[in-house]
């Protein structure tokens, strides 16, 4: 399995030039500590694989849970098709072929519903207080790391498409960058306005930095 995040106990506030992050602080009062939360604020005791020593966690996204109906409701079929096998050209064999056969079924529905919970637990968007972090998994030993800096964002918005987005308020989050990728996105990601909120706080609190000369 590869390691995305696990938890370790780090310092509550980071010092840059002498003081702590306006925007880690603020948000740390409405922190939200569920790890496997699809919008998660401030995560404690949370860390991942590149993370910088003194780099806090800001946001930890992930797509927002409505959009596994889709598998979940496949899977509950898959797992109801043995009941329906004896209208089946096959039901003819020993019941002890029958009984193997349902048994391999349902280890491939196990394989299936855990691919897919996988996919969707450790595809996760993070920003911290220093940069933005896209990382894509595919499978029990691939992933993808994409990452910049948020002095490199120029823009962020998002976009609402569907009577479900609006239900459920989730939507695609689109950040525009100086970098050598060009552009991030944040798809069906929970809440995107305060996702786009947080990044623009994020923003200004560089762009003072810089004009205070505290940026690292």
């Amino acid at each position: 399995m590869p390691q995305v995040f696990d938890a370790k106990k780090k310092s509550e506030g980071r010092r840059r030039g002498g003081r702590y992050s306006p925007v880690f602080e603020e948000l740390s009062k409405k922190r939200d500590s569920a790890v496997w939360s699809a919008f998660a604020v401030t995560p404690p005791n949370l860390r991942f694989e590149t993370q910088e020593p003194d780099e806090k966690i800001i946001l930890l996204l992930r797509q927002h849970p409505v959009v596994n109906l889709g598998w979940i409701v496949v899977a509950v079929g898959m797992a109801l098709m043995p009941a329906f096998w004896e209208y089946l050209p096959f039901s003819w064999l020993p019941v002890r072929f029958q009984l193997a056969t349902a048994v391999l079924w349902y280890l491939l529905v196990l394989a299936y519903v855990l691919e897919k919970f996988l996919n969707w637990y450790f595809n996760v968007y993070i920003v911290t207080d220093e940069r933005v972090v896209d990382i894509d998994f595919h499978g029990l030993i691939h992933r993808n790391l994409a990452v910049t800096q948020i002095a490199n964002v120029q823009d962020v918005n998002f976009v609402q498409t569907g009577g479900m987005a609006a239900i459920f308020n989730y939507g695609d989050v689109f950040i525009q960058t100086a970098a050598e990728q060009r552009e991030f996105d944040f798809l069906r990601v929970p809440n995107p306005g305060r996702v786009v909120e947080i990044l623009y706080m994020l923003q200004q609190e560089e762009q003072q930095e810089e004009l205070e000369g505290r940026l690292k």
